[in-house]
Parts: C-alpha cells; structure tokens; sequence
C-alpha cells in the first residue's frame, strides 16, 4: 500500500525535490518538523501548486526513479511534480512490488480531478475516425489516437492515419511519433497520451480518444500491472530462437495467456517469458491481480463502441483494403524499404505491411497479398471485438448515425469537478 498524502512534507517542482517521510510511530513534533509543514500547507495554497496538482506513482529501480503509468487510489491525474525520493525511512518502507527490485511509492493530490473523457472503440473499418472528427468538430475537442501502428513515421496509408486536410480540421495526438525501428509498448503509449491529454485540458479543449487497439485504451484508463523492467540479455537470447519454439514454452508455462496471444507475436511472447522469468508467476496472474473491472479509472470517461453488423463490417474491411491499394499503400511499403525498414521490424509484420513486404520480395504475387491482408483485416477484427466483451462499461452501437453526439458533447462541456 502506498503511503497516505498526509505522509508527504512537500513536493517542490522547481527544484525537482520530494522530500517525505514514513509515520514510524508518532515521533515528537520538532521545529523543524512545524516548519516544514507551514511550507508545504504555502506551497499547496498556490495557484500553481493547485493546476499542477495531480497523481502519479514512482517506480523506484536502481536507485532512480521513474514514472509509471500504473493507476493509483484517489482521484487521477498526469502527473506534474517530479522528484527524487531521498534514502531513508520513507525509501525503506515503501512496499517491494517483486523480488525487491523495484520500489512502488505514490504521491496524489486532491486538488484538481482529471479531465474527462470521450474514447471511441471498435473494430477497424467500423467508422471510429469518421465518428471522432464530428465529435471533435462538435464539441471543439482534439483527438488522442489509440492506434499502435499510427505511431509510426511514415506509415500513413495503411494504418487509416487521419490524412493532412483532417488533421488541419481537428488536432491529432500520438501519431507520428516514433520511426518504424523503435519500440512502443502500452505504457508508452500512455505516457504519450497522459501528456497529450494535459495539454489539451491545459488549453480549455475536450479530449477525444479514439483508437482500434484494446490495449492500449485499457492502459490509459485502468493503467498497467507493475511488471519487471525489460532484460536486455534475457531478449537477445529469446530473439535467437524460432517464435515457435517460444510458444510452445509459453502455452507450457502460461496456457491462459497463450491462447490470447498470436502464436507469431514474437513481442507479446517475449515479454510474457520475461515476466514469468523474473517474478516466478505466469503474466496471466499478475494480470488477473489487476483487474480493471475493480481498478479505479485514472480518467472520468465514457466509452462508445461501434460494431456494424457482421457481414456489413467485412464489406467495409474488403473496401477499405481496395482503396488503400489504390491510394498506393504499394508505394508507401515500397519508400520504407528504401529507408532500410523490413522485415523483422515489428512493424513492418502488421497486417497488410507484412504481406506487400512478401509481394514486393516475388513471394506473392499482388492479387494474393491483397486476398491475405483482407482476410488477416477480418480476424483481426474479431479479435478487437472480443477484446471488449468483458468491459460492461462500452455502449456500443451498430452504426455511427446512432451515436448521440450532442450528449457526448454536453458531457466533455460539462465541470470535469465530479466523475461520472
């Protein structure tokens, strides 16, 4: 358990510094100790101190801390005062998340609550962007995307990135933010989006999630198990051996995770070995500790799925892959290779990269690597789909003419002072 707000003497952003202590008892109060108390009651009492204010929990490895994205007690919030925890009874106490690796210390604030949220999700192809960009324009909101591929530089065509004139419309956070050669994890991804978020309440402004991948929504707004730190040598060594070799441990250590995941998702597998190397426990039971069905949500939201018909969903899926061919996603594939991103990258493997990088090899021909992205299109899509059935908190509507805009924008309008 994290240690109370009452056990933190004062946060000074200016000088990077927290300074805190663990109740031990209850030692004789001190001059010292009265003064630092009317100096953390002046520094709360500012207005700066009160618009900085917000939660955040510290990740203490090594000796240095770090920011998590994990949710915490309280009311939520990005958070705005970083600092060093200095050693000493606080540092001592302060609760081992696993094998004493790694320390788990949360400060929070009550002053401000976080902004609220408006996060559109659904299958690909289901209408989502189409949906955001009406809400945004309504409400004169921005939008966060939640997609892992659109991260990605020069990936525009076949991850449906909102195009130059959309973005001209509506602002749009967390695309095109990382080449095609680096990594981007869920916590991330939330780091980018927490701060994406800040700024846009900072400006007065509503935010409008909307995104295809599951993941990346849940570690937004329910935050991630505090899970071990990457093993650089531990992932060299998994890297040498084939992704089915790896499965196969993996269904041998962790069958519940195993069939969650894609027998070639070489990320997903390594991290779970990871995990289950360092913490003895396979990942699915660390997850199942972090249920978000009774974590607090580090954000006031409401969740809106779209889920046509299916029949009507795989039409679109088969269009929509049409038009991207036609936009020249060919071409697009074909500049990346150029600038040295193939295969393995991983994200050079999502769908419809993957296959064009074989056409583009003389591996298939163009007819066939279209006929694979639309069926690989159409079972991802119903992976997306059952990623939201244990979520009762999604109202979902099978098109987007259904959605009430104008509720959804009286709810971003409204005081964020109460959560729904």
């Amino acid at each position: 358990m994290a240690p109370s707000a009452g056990r933190v003497s004062r946060c000074i952003r200016g000088g990077t510094q927290l300074q805190a202590r663990a109740a031990r008892g209850r030692p004789a109060a001190t001059a010292a100790t009265h003064s630092a108390a009317a100096t953390a009651r002046e520094a709360r009492g500012t207005a700066g101190a009160r618009r900085r204010a917000g939660m955040a929990r510290l990740l203490w490895t090594r000796g240095r801390p770090i920011r998590s994205v994990a949710p915490a007690g309280g009311r939520p919030g990005p958070f705005r005062c970083a600092g060093r925890v200095p050693p000493g009874p606080f540092r001592r106490r302060a609760p081992a998340v696993w094998r004493g690796r790694r320390m788990a210390i949360m400060v929070h604030s009550r002053a401000v609550s976080a902004p609220r949220l408006v996060v559109l999700v659904g299958p690909t192809s289901a209408g989502k962007t189409a949906l955001a960009m009406a809400l945004a324009e309504r409400a004169g909101g921005e939008i966060v995307s939640a997609g892992s591929q659109q991260v990605y530089r020069g990936m525009d065509i076949g991850t449906g990135k909102a195009t130059a004139a959309e973005r001209a419309r509506v602002p749009h956070h967390v695309i095109d933010v990382v080449d095609p050669d680096e990594d981007m994890t869920a916590a991330r991804f939330a780091a980018l989006a927490d701060a994406a978020i800040a700024d846009i309440a900072a400006r007065g402004r509503p935010a409008i999630v909307a995104g295809g991948t599951g993941l990346y929504v849940r570690a937004l707004l329910y935050g991630l198990f505090p899970g071990p730190p990457a093993d650089p040598d531990l992932r060299a060594r998994l890297s040498r051996e084939p992704v089915e070799a790896l499965y196969a441990r993996l269904r041998a250590v962790d069958p519940e995770l195993a069939a969650r995941v894609e027998p070639r998702d070489r990320k997903r597998i390594t991290r779970a070995l990871e995990v289950f190397e360092h913490t003895g426990e396979p990942m699915s039971a660390h997850q199942r500790r972090h249920d978000f069905r009774r974590v607090p949500p580090r954000y006031p939201a409401r969740l809106v799925g779209l889920r046509p018909p299916r029949d009507a969903l795989y039409a679109r899926i088969d269009a929509r892959v049409d038009r991207m061919i036609a936009a020249g996603w060919v071409d697009e594939v074909r500049a990346l290779r150029e600038r040295g991103y193939r295969p393995p990258l991983r994200s050079q493997q999502a769908i419809g990269y993957g296959e064009l990088h074989r056409y583009l090899d003389g591996d298939l021909d163009l007819a066939a690597a279209i006929r694979l992205i639309q069926r690989n299109t159409r079972r991802y899509a119903r992976r997306q789909l059952s990623w939201y059935q244990p979520h009762e908190g999604v109202r979902w509507y099978a098109d987007a003419s259904e959605v009430p805009i104008a509720a959804l924008t009286e709810y971003l309008r409204t005081s964020n002072d109460h959560a729904t």
